[in-house]
């Protein structure tokens, strides 16, 4: 999305520019409007901005008495000229100057169904219209579109990497902005940052919340915060699946943590079946090198409990079977946990630590399970149990055990 942000004597003022939409500018009854400068004519110029934000914008003095200047050179007049991102535009001859900015906002719409494809078609088009781009995937886009809000693997993403959370009805609030924006007191840092924060744009509300949803979204804060992005920071998570590892590695780096595959899960995801007696054998191997490379990577300071910081994270869907039934991977991160003293944890408390921007009571190592009961309701930041009075501070504090239902729906 293009802009014209004004210096001198039009600090204060930005111009949105439409694509392949011609514009006038001018002292009087033209939609870019510039006040109080006798040297600007009543249409001064015109201007229409390319296709896309890489084309620039095309300016044309309409035969005005004090011209056009881009960085300082006078356009001819009645004679189209090029300005590009960067450039500075002078209308007139008492410091009515501009400068063109880019402003990249760009829409990731998730969840098209079969039956959403009309309504993703006209998003896409309205959008286009409007200077912002689509985009395919979270991590090159600026705002997320959902119908409705869902945790999904690409929302939570999205929280991650600091994007907008948008209903479809956004598209139509940008199409209603003003052209022009101004704002009292300014400054240039003041208009920079205004630019550069997109809040010439709508502040979005949240889209709709499903009735049935286990969440408690109402507790979540959607709008972008930073915090998110070094959210696990000093964290690293040791996963015993690929498939895992490669759905969460971005994520988790994006919020400043590491991943790595646990150590050994190559040699016991190996036929035949295991005994017991090879469990624990591999399983201290494997506490043991994970020790090593935690020497090796962690540089902050020891952690309280004593305890290395690692999170080892459960595989997905898997039964809670006594940890010796069989050669299941999920029986050797229980059991190289237990060796380095620390909680093993489903990916789910990924999920929530990001909504809730919090770690206190996910992926937090101090906590321990609370036994083997279910516990359904809403999910809220508070979902763990603190120390009931001052004598029990010191023991580790037990975290309240998820539904399945919920556990699928935040992994």
């Amino acid at each position: 999305m293009l802009l014209l942000a004004g210096s001198g004597r039009a600090l204060g003022t930005v111009w949105r520019l439409q694509p392949e939409t011609p514009l006038s500018v001018g002292r009087k009854d033209v939609p870019l409007l510039i006040e109080r400068d006798h040297s600007v004519s009543r249409s001064h110029a015109s201007i229409c901005a390319g296709a896309d934000d890489q084309a620039g914008v095309s300016i044309t003095d309409n035969g005005s008495k004090f011209g056009v200047h881009i960085n300082g050179r006078r356009c001819p007049a009645n004679t189209q000229c090029r300005a590009s991102v960067g450039d500075t535009v002078t209308f007139g001859a008492q410091d009515s100057t501009f400068k063109l900015c880019c402003c990249p906002v760009s829409l990731c719409i998730a969840g098209v169904r079969s039956d959403m494809l009309p309504l993703a078609d006209s998003l896409q088009a309205s959008a286009k219209a409007l200077g912002i781009s689509i985009a395919a995937d979270v991590e090159r886009c600026t705002h997320l579109l959902v119908r409705e809000l869902a945790v999904t693997s690409k929302l939570i993403r999205a929280l991650v990497f600091n994007r907008w959370i948008v209903p479809p009805g956004f598209v139509r609030e940008v199409e209603l902005l003003p052209l022009t924006f101004n704002f009292e007191s300014p400054s240039d840092e003041s208009v920079g940052e205004y630019i550069r924060t997109m809040r010439f744009l709508p502040t979005p509300a949240p889209p709709d919340q499903p009735a049935d949803s286990p969440i408690d979204l109402g507790a979540v804060g959607w709008a972008p915060d930073e915090r998110r992005q070094r959210l696990f920071t000093g964290k690293t998570f040791v996963f015993a699946e690929s498939g895992q590892y490669d759905k969460y590695r971005t994520l988790i780096e994006a919020a400043q943590g590491a991943c790595v595959m646990l150590a050994g899960i190559e040699r016991w995801s190996q036929p035949p079946t295991h005994t017991a007696q090879e469990l624990c054998a591999l399983s201290r191997e494997s506490a043991d090198r994970m020790l090593a490379l935690a020497g090796e990577t962690w540089t902050g300071p020891a952690p309280a409990s004593g305890a290395p910081p690692l999170h080892l994270v459960l595989p997905p869907a898997l039964p809670e079977a006594d940890a010796f039934k069989g050669p299941s991977s999920s029986a050797f991160v229980r059991e190289t946990a237990r060796l380095l003293g620390v909680r093993p944890m489903s990916e789910s408390e990924i999920s929530l630590a990001v909504l809730f921007v919090s770690c206190e009571h996910h992926t937090n190592a101090a906590i321990r399970d609370g036994g083997d009961a279910d516990v359904d309701g809403h999910a809220t930041p508070g979902s763990g149990d603190a120390a009931a009075d001052a004598s029990t501070q010191d023991r580790p504090r037990k975290r309240q055990r998820l539904s399945r239902y919920w556990e699928a729906a935040v992994a």
